[in-house]
């Protein structure tokens, strides 16, 4: 690449995750009033995000098999191409099951965006550098996030959700999709790989105990953070009777919080390694999980939130820059299974904390979670080693 579009790539690789983010806030936000339109409950309506998710965990894995045949830029593409058109018919949708349809392609931009943008970041940075770059994409993304929740509401409240998927989705993703074209480099992982072995990246990862034992903890430690995004509004309503604002203020500096560990995470894989910033960030994730959802108080959980967010911030950016060291040439393979390890985790997570809160009550929601994020970090521990250091 030129000087320019070496300039260019970090912006042009934060502008293209970003910019997926949007259509599931969207939705979210606007869940009642999809429901009412369409004349579903709000239970039925939810289950775009289930049905997307699948879609998004099944692109992932099959994206593992695609990244060696195809490029990674040629992937990205497709995904941000498909968010694109997407999002014009989530706005037109006449129905709702023509609405889930269109909305559970987002399960494809998902499975294809995100591993191919990291996978794109591991080949044109060094490994030196990698920790800190993965920092600096993560927090802006939680950046653009935290900006889009204001304007996605907005927006809403005033021209409806489906204008919103016309003029807040659609122009950023487009706009990303022409950046990235213009400024990505054309690559796979390596050359020497055969153009029909599209299975062999799976076979090799697949074999390696520390691979396996990255991916497994991946898959804990986003379901203890996932879980923890999932409840926390809910959580903090039903336990202390907070009003629904009082609620969201806080989960909105749970927000900020994650964006200061992103960055923070990658100073600390840079400088104390990937697998201990993964590993120590875990434990203290789950033993500060514990405490935010059994203090006595709502202030004591209230000085727990910013320790807490930071901290799973530092394990998720430190948890992408791990993946990304396991396998140079089927990097994206790594990056697509860790992307997939992730929703899996997601999913693990939302489950078992609903089974716990049915079950026993909010405190034992934290001490599940909290046990993901410890095991997590045990496994880290036990079956991995930070990469260059041998076996």
């Amino acid at each position: 690449m030129g000087q320019k579009n070496d300039r260019l790539l970090l912006p042009t690789l934060i502008l293209a995750v970003s910019s997926i983010d949007q259509p599931s806030l969207i939705v979210n936000i606007s869940l009642i009033e999809i429901a009412l339109i369409h004349g579903v409950t709000i239970s039925v309506a939810g289950q775009m995000q289930s049905i997307t998710s699948a879609v998004g965990l099944l692109t992932a894995l099959a994206a593992g098999a695609l990244s060696v045949r195809y490029s990674y830029k040629s992937l990205l593409l497709a995904g941000l191409g498909v968010c694109v058109v997407s999002a014009v018919l989530c706005s037109m949708a006449p129905s709702f099951p023509t609405l889930a349809a269109a909305y559970a392609a987002m399960g494809l931009v998902t499975g294809l965006v995100t591993p191919m943008v990291f996978a794109i970041l591991g080949e044109c940075y060094p490994a030196e550098r990698r920790p800190r770059m993965v920092g600096v994409l993560s927090s802006s993304r939680t950046t653009v996030y935290l900006v889009m929740v204001q304007l996605i509401g907005l927006v809403v409240g005033s021209l409806g959700w489906r204008t919103a998927f016309l003029v807040l989705v659609t122009p950023l993703t487009g706009l990303g999709l022409i950046s990235s074209r213009l400024v990505l480099p054309d690559i796979k992982g390596s050359s020497s790989v055969r153009q029909g072995s599209a299975l062999a990246g799976y076979r090799i990862v697949l074999a390696s105990r520390q691979t396996l034992a990255c991916l497994a903890g991946i898959t804990l430690a986003a379901g203890s953070w996932l879980g923890v995004v999932i409840y926390s509004v809910s959580y903090l309503r039903d336990r202390f009777t907070l009003a629904r604002q009082d609620a969201s203020l806080i989960f909105s500096g749970l927000v900020v919080g994650v964006l200061v560990g992103n960055y923070v995470g990658g100073l600390l894989a840079s400088r104390y390694g990937r697998r201990r910033a993964l590993m120590l960030g875990s434990l203290a994730t789950g033993l500060l999980i514990a405490c935010y959802m059994n203090a006595p108080s709502v202030a004591l959980t209230i000085v727990a939130v910013p320790i807490m967010s930071v901290m799973g911030g530092v394990v998720l950016t430190s948890a992408n820059s791990l993946a990304l060291e396991q396998s140079s040439t089927y990097r994206g393979t790594i990056m697509s299974l860790a992307s997939a390890a992730g929703q899996l985790g997601g999913a693990l997570g939302a489950a078992a904390g609903g089974l716990a809160l049915s079950l026993s009550g909010w405190g034992m929601v934290g001490i599940t979670l909290a046990s993901f994020s410890l095991a997590a970090s045990a496994i880290i521990r036990m079956w991995t080693r930070e990469p260059g250091q041998g076996a």
